[in-house]
């Protein structure tokens, strides 16, 4: 057997494993195979990142994790459907870069790996999170110990009924091969420098001391494990570390626990997939400004024109309405202050809520003071209202007689009179020559 095949026996029975704990006896197969004499056929090829060439459907990358996940590239027989975590970093890297790519799908089914890589991966695709692409992993069969590592990193993680999920936990092998090799006649002597340079070596029972310090090692990538698990699923540690015994669950109690977010079939998550890219293609891009003026310079000035036509009326009205409001403003005033001057404060409230003109709620005042049963001190009608107001100084009398005029009404006549003017003019005139009319007194 060559020295390249030792050293991968090596690792596999001393490298820390985040798999579900089934795939023990496979791993000690082909251990005791080579113990054992038996050919072990081991070929590593460089790992270059290669992708692993994505399905696509509609606008959904399809991702396969398939198998044991190793760091990098390896055939070695008695360990088929190794996934290298280089080819899934690579091909997801791919897929995010990918414009016509507008949700990622990892489709997992593998019990776990070695720990090689995996934090890095699944920093990045947690960090990937929220740059324009939606990232779900599905658990299609097994989603174990470094699978799920991987799988929980992603925006949303389904599964079906009976998915295999966590299995969060890691642990290491050590072989003691001293009585073999004592059988077979070999007494192999360890030198060393550095008290803990050949920990755990196979040539010699494991020490107890020996054990603690692995121990401490695999306790340290255990929280590890725990903490991005915490992270990528909002979890608290606490939470994390209660179901963080090396335990697989199944779907719907893993949809309990936080560890996935629903059951799911995953054609139908496919076809869902296919909706969300129907709908995505509806939709019409938006152009700027500046993008419909140079493609289209007639309708840009048309637009133009009639949103500030828009504008202008919207302003008009909202000035007239200004203006309305502060007249009706200034109204309320006076009829409060009328009010008050007549005696009936009690019926400001009535006055004042009927949406009266000041003219209006004159008359009604008259009404309200007529009806009462105490004697009048204030005039009992409109005019009576207006004849206390003294007339403008330098009055000459007439027919035109500033004495004379002592009504709105007689002023407006006057003034029509006066200028030949309209109605409107009239009263115009008659506030500037006798505001005295308009005013309370």
């Amino acid at each position: 057997m060559g020295t390249g095949n030792c050293l991968w026996l090596e690792k596999l029975s001393s490298t820390y494993w985040a798999i579900d704990v089934g795939m023990i006896p496979v791993i000690e197969s082909v251990i005791n195979n080579k113990l054992s004499g038996a050919p072990l056929k081991v070929q590593e090829e460089e790992s270059t990142g290669e992708s692993l060439k994505y399905r696509v459907i509609g606008d959904t990358a399809i991702i396969p994790i398939h198998g044991v996940i190793l760091k990098k590239k390896v055939m070695m027989e008695g360990l088929s459907g190794l996934v290298p975590v280089l080819d899934v970093e690579a091909t997801f890297q791919e897929a995010m870069a990918d414009s016509n790519i507008s949700r990622i799908i990892l489709d997992v089914d593998s019990p776990g790996g070695t720990v090689e890589g995996l934090m890095e991966l699944s920093d990045l695709i947690y960090e990937s999170r929220g740059k324009g692409k939606e990232i779900i992993s599905y658990a299609n069969g097994s989603m174990c110990s470094a699978a799920y590592w991987l799988g929980s990193s992603a925006d949303k993680v389904y599964g079906y009924a009976t998915s295999h999920v966590g299995s969060i936990g890691v642990y290491t092998l050590h072989t003691d091969q001293s009585v073999f090799d004592a059988n077979r006649g070999i007494r192999v002597t360890v030198i060393s420098a550095g008290e803990e340079k050949t920990v755990g070596n196979p040539h010699e029972p494991l020490s107890a001391s020996d054990r603690e310090l692995i121990q401490e090692r695999i306790n340290f990538v255990h929280d590890l494990f725990m903490s991005a698990v915490a992270r990528n699923r909002g979890m608290s540690a606490k939470s994390v570390k209660a179901i963080a015994t090396g335990r697989v669950f199944f779907g719907e109690e893993a949809v309990s626990l936080g560890l996935i977010d629903g059951i799911k079939n995953f054609n139908g998550l496919i076809d869902e997939s296919n909706l969300y890219s129907f709908l995505r293609k509806e939709e019409t891009p938006m152009l700027t400004a500046e993008q419909l003026k140079a493609e289209n310079p007639a309708l840009f000035e048309s637009i133009l024109a009639q949103g500030r036509l828009e504008a202008q009326t919207e302003l008009q009205t909202e000035l007239q309405t200004a203006k309305t409001e502060l007249q009706t403003a200034k109204d309320q005033v006076k009829i409060i202050t009328y009010a008050v001057k007549l005696g009936l404060s009690e019926h400001i409230a009535s006055l004042t809520s009927q949406d009266l003109t000041f003219e209006a709620a004159v008359e009604k005042m008259v009404e309200l003071k007529a009806a009462s049963s105490e004697s009048l001190k204030s005039p009992a009608s409109p005019a009576d209202f207006y004849s206390a107001v003294p007339p403008p100084a330098g009055s000459s009398g007439g027919d035109e007689d500033l004495g004379a005029i002592n009504s709105k009404e007689a002023a407006h006549k006057a003034m029509m009179s006066k200028y030949n003017c309209s109605k409107a003019d009239a009263w115009r005139k008659a506030r500037e020559e006798y505001p005295q009319l308009f005013q309370l007194q």
